[in-house]
């Protein structure tokens, strides 16, 4: 039985290892045939290593090199089965090929298959990693607050400040970090009323104000905290006053200011009890001054503490300060301007000219406000006898402006005449019986009055009265 079964084997041995052999090549044929090898596309990111190695250089990377393509070649059965995300590439910096400049470097990119490894092959070997080479620099930068917008009415803007640290680190290439100029972070306050704070992304700018590309750049902080101080105003006066007393004959004439009122800030429980700022009298000192003088006052150095000025151009004041010298003028008032007391009602008073004159001392730009036509005076002359006196007039002046020099003026008492009574006449010349014994009565009384009058002419005659009026004007 065995011996039938190996002569069954064994006969036609060849032509049974020849069928063999084109089994299987049938089979590879088949098999080919139904999942052949073929070759796709992939494309994936170059991760970077070792980039430290150039730590003192910045480098960018040109061509878009950082995204590479490659084909892959095999079975479609397995490729069918990968995308992408299946292959790695790196880029090892310390690899690095730098160009003679030194401008340009190159790293080979190393791709590989996460899986299914040993049946792919990778056609990506000539792919490199092309990266511009140029000087780092890192530098710090102060940041500055800055406001947009203006606050509510009535509200000004205090104190802009950083909360947090206003330091700021900037690394990049040379050439763009030396284009930096100033760094700045901008809070909006527009129609705030109170305080208001905000985390703000800082600005870099250039020389010419022009903002600066911060792609190539690293920043130590990407914000930072701004916080602005909303202030009340309110508008108050400034009192100026002077130290001391000017030279003799002279006096303080008059104090101009540029500004007689300025507009503070502050919190409004430290400015409302605030009315006037008082500039002290120390600086203004007139002591022995002769002539006038003009200075300029900073108003922030006598601000109360928590208080500053609205507006920072109204710090400086001029004031000019008038010394003048005393003059004395003297002014010719009418006789009708001066007030008669003391006269008793039977005397009359006379003047020797229609005026009295009058010196007055005092500024000049307050004796050129005086007018002789309207000036008043006063004289006195309680108990006086009769005859020819010389009186002091009491000039009505401003006492603390001026002073009465020289007042005095030369005035005659006289006894006020005795008017005469007429007989009246009907026209015709004659008088009836009882007409003619009350003119005997008259006769006899105008003979006791003839003789009075006698008597008051002879006294006139040694008084040397000439007028009867009350108040007479003789050229003396």
């Amino acid at each position: 039985m065995q011996k039938r079964i190996l002569k069954t084997l064994t006969n036609n041995f060849w032509y049974k290892v020849l069928a063999l052999l084109f089994a299987i090549i049938l089979w590879l044929v088949v098999y080919n045939v139904d999942d052949p090898v073929i070759t796709r596309t992939y494309m994936t990111t170059v991760t970077l290593q070792n980039e430290d190695s150039i730590q003192d250089k910045y480098y960018e990377i040109l061509d878009n090199s950082h995204n590479v393509s490659f084909t892959v070649s095999g079975k479609r059965s397995i490729l069918d089965k990968i995308d992408d995300s299946d292959f790695t590439a790196t880029a090892d910096f310390n690899e690095m090929i730098v160009s003679e400049g030194g401008a340009r470097g190159s790293v080979k990119i190393n791709i590989m298959a996460k899986r299914s490894a040993s049946l792919l092959k990778i056609n990506g070997s000539n792919k490199l990693l092309v990266v511009s080479l140029e000087d780092a620099k890192s530098k710090q930068f102060v940041v500055n607050p800055t406001t947009e917008g203006e606050v509510a009415d009535g509200y000004a803007l205090g104190d802009v400040t950083i909360s947090s640290s206003n330091i700021i680190k900037v690394s990049g290439p040379t050439s763009v970090v030396s284009r930096i100029s100033r760094v700045t972070a901008t809070i909006n306050v527009d129609g705030m009323a109170q305080t208001v704070s905000d985390s703000v992304v800082p600005v870099l700018y250039d020389e010419d104000g022009n903002e600066v590309d911060t792609t190539k750049l690293t920043l130590s902080r990407t914000t930072v905290t701004v916080s602005a101080v909303i202030l009340g105003t309110k508008k108050v006066s400034l009192s100026l006053t002077t130290k001391g007393t000017p030279a003799e004959d002279y006096a303080l004439a008059g104090i101009e200011s540029s500004a007689t009122s300025v507009w503070i800030k502050g919190s409004t429980s430290v400015i409302n009890p605030i009315n006037v700022i008082e500039i002290p009298a120390s600086v203004l000192d007139i002591t022995n001054a002769s002539e006038s003088f003009e200075t300029t006052i900073n108003i922030t150095d006598y601000l109360p503490s928590g208080v500053s000025l609205l507006n920072a151009s109204d710090a400086a004041i001029t004031v000019a300060v008038d010394i003048e010298a005393y003059e004395t003028r003297t002014f010719e008032i009418p006789v009708e301007n001066i007030t008669i007391e003391g006269l008793s009602v039977e005397n009359t008073l006379t003047y020797p000219l229609d005026a009295v004159y009058v010196s007055i001392t005092g500024l000049a730009g307050d004796l050129n406000g005086l007018d002789a036509k309207t000036l008043r005076g006063s004289i006195d002359v309680t108990d006086m006898t009769l005859g020819s006196h010389v009186v002091n007039i009491d000039v009505d002046v401003d006492s603390s402006k001026f002073v009465v020099a020289s007042s005095r003026t030369q005035v005659y008492i006289d006894v006020k005449p005795v008017e005469d009574d007429t007989t009246a006449d009907d026209g015709t010349g004659t008088t009836d019986d009882s007409e003619n014994g009350a003119d005997d009565t008259t006769d006899g009384t105008d003979s006791s009055d003839a003789g009075q009058n006698d008597a008051d002419t002879s006294a006139d005659e040694e008084t040397g009265t000439a007028e009867s009026t009350s108040i007479r004007r003789t050229g003396w």
